[in-house]
């Protein structure tokens, strides 16, 4: 046991890497309706997912000479957390609830870490872990929310322009034309890129733990104030040219992430001059 203790700390990488892996084999069916998503170039939600893996991977080999340094304490009765944790599942996939499937997917992969090597390890990898949240379909419980939010806000920035509306649900009216403020519209997945950027700075600037709530209220603001100015601006092209307008009649999804350029930019900027000895030591 003395020579297994030795050795099996150069190894933790590729068995934390072995675990999130074996989590995607046991759990097929999840895994393979978010890969699913992940392809999905209509809704194009969560395209981003591929990459969201791939961080998570990167993250947990950066650590790699960290994860040398942690004993090995695996707790008693651990594996019965992981059988509850798939019994959750289960029940889950039954009833045909993939946010709740997917929720428990981090979850089960961190469970199966902590009941195999103890809760050191366990804590290390949790970052990397739980990344993975940005790219899983979790986020859809917030979009009605996202959505009356973004109409709101523009019929307020319409009528602030001088332009007649009217709100209806979810769908605007002007003079020239009617827009609907579609899941789609809401703005969710800048959010959750935005999250995962700041997210991921503060992770790899080691920022404190308040520096990074103040990094994630920023790309949050940033990336909902950007979805509300590109909602306005294909509204007020609409009113200009009666509805003829190319971000009308053609596509506005391209223009809407180059707006979104332009406030990451922004919230580089700004996040470069509001953290200042934020690292945690």
């Amino acid at each position: 046991m003395g020579g297994l203790r030795k050795h099996m700390p150069s190894t933790y990488r590729t068995f934390v890497i072995g675990t999130l892996a074996l989590t995607v084999l046991l759990y097929w069916p999840t895994s393979r309706e978010i890969a699913e998503l992940w392809q999905d170039t209509d809704r194009r939600l969560y395209t981003h997912g591929w990459l969201v893996l791939a961080v998570t991977v990167w993250l947990i080999w950066r650590d790699r000479a960290q994860l040398r340094s942690i004993a090995l304490a695996p707790p008693t009765g651990g594996w019965c957390v992981v059988a509850l944790g798939s019994v959750g599942w289960l029940v889950g996939l039954n009833a045909g609830l993939l946010a709740m499937t997917t929720l428990a997917m981090p979850l089960l992969v961190l469970a199966g870490i902590w009941a195999a090597a103890g809760q050191a390890l366990a804590r290390r990898v949790a970052f990397p872990v739980l990344y993975l949240y940005f790219a899983f379909p979790v986020w859809e419980l917030i979009n009605p929310v996202l959505q009356s939010l973004t109409a709101l806000v523009n019929v307020w920035l319409t009528r602030a322009a001088g332009i007649p509306v009217t709100l209806e649900e979810n769908v605007i009216h002007i003079p020239a034309g009617s827009f609907g403020i579609a899941g789609g519209c809401s703005g969710l997945h800048f959010l959750v890129v935005a999250l995962a950027i700041a997210a991921l700075q503060g992770e790899i600037d080691r920022y404190s733990w308040r520096s990074r709530w103040v990094l994630v209220g920023l790309a949050a603001s940033l990336a909902l104030v950007t979805n509300w100015l590109r909602v306005f601006i294909i509204i007020v092209a609409g009113h200009l040219t009666d509805m003829q307008h190319f971000l009308v009649k053609v596509d506005h999804y391209y223009f809407g992430w180059f707006v979104f350029v332009f406030a990451l930019g922004l919230y580089l900027y700004l996040s470069s001059q509001v953290l200042h000895g934020g690292r945690e030591e």
